[in-house]
C-alpha cells in the first residue's frame, strides 16, 4: 500500500490543482506540493528579487497568494501549449513578489520626497558640535546614527552642497572599494550615487522615526 508521500509524488499537474483547491485538502498534501514544487522559485525570488538566501520567509507569502479567492491561481491553470504547473506558478509568483517589491520601492521614494526635502533643510542648517548632547536636536541625533557611507553621502551632496561628479571618486571609496571608478561610464557612476543617496535619505527618516517614537514616551 503506497504511503502518502508515495502517492503525491505520482500525482499529475490536474491531480495536484483538484487535489490543492479541494474544500477537504490534506494539509500534509500542501505542504509536500510546497517543499516539492515551489522550493526552487522561492530561492530564484529571495536571490534575483530580495538579495537573500532566506527563501523560507517567503513561503508563507507565497502560500497565501496562491491560496487567495479560494485558489483562483492555480485553477487558472490549464496547461496550454505543455505549460507546466510548476512553469506557471513560477512565472506567477515572480511576477507578484516582483511587483510588490516595485510598489514598495515607489512607497519609499514617495516617502522620500515628501519627507526628505524640510529634513534635509534642517540638517544642511545644523552644526555637530554640541556640548550639551542632550539638546542635540533630533534630525542630527538620527544622522550621527547612519554609517560612514551615508553620512558622508549626505554631507557632501546634501550639507555642503558639493556636485556630485567634483566628490565622485571619493565617495567611491566608500561604495564600492573593490570596483575601479576609472573603467565606469559618467552615467554609471551618477546612477549609483544616486541611489545610494537615496538609501541614505530613506535611513536618516528610519532613523529619526525611532527617535521621535522613544522621545514620545
Amino acid at each position: 500500500m503506497l504511503t502518502a508521500i508515495e502517492r503525491y509524488a505520482k500525482f499529475s499537474d490536474e491531480e495536484w490543482v483538484e487535489a490543492l483547491t479541494a474544500p477537504d485538502a490534506d494539509s500534509r498534501l500542501q505542504e509536500y506540493f510546497f517543499r516539492t514544487k515551489c522550493g526552487n522559485v522561492l530561492r530564484y525570488i529571495s536571490l534575483r528579487i530580495y538579495k537573500s538566501n532566506d527563501y523560507n520567509s517567503l513561503a508563507g507569502e507565497l502560500y497565501e497568494f496562491l491560496a487567495d479567492k479560494n485558489w483562483s491561481v492555480l485553477r487558472k491553470w490549464e496547461g496550454r501549449n505543455g505549460a507546466s504547473l510548476s512553469g506557471y506558478i513560477s512565472r506567477c509568483a515572480t511576477n507578484y513578489f516582483l511587483q510588490k517589491e516595485i510598489a514598495e520601492k515607489k512607497r519609499q521614494e514617495n516617502e522620500i520626497q515628501a519627507s526628505t526635502p524640510e529634513l534635509l533643510e534642517q540638517l544642511a542648517s545644523l552644526a555637530d558640535d554640541y556640548d550639551d548632547q542632550s539638546e542635540i536636536p533630533p534630525v542630527w541625533q538620527a544622522y550621527n546614527m547612519l554609517n560612514k557611507r551615508d553620512q558622508e553621502v549626505l554631507r557632501l551632496l546634501v550639507i555642503e552642497g558639493k556636485r556630485m561628479l567634483s566628490v565622485a571618486e571619493y565617495l567611491w571609496g566608500f561604495i564600492n572599494s573593490k570596483q575601479d571608478i576609472s573603467q565606469l561610464s559618467t552615467k554609471r557612476i551618477q546612477g549609483t550615487i544616486s541611489m545610494v543617496k537615496q538609501r541614505a535619505q530613506l535611513n536618516l527618516i528610519e532613523h529619526l522615526e525611532k527617535i521621535n517614537k522613544e522621545n514620545s514616551k
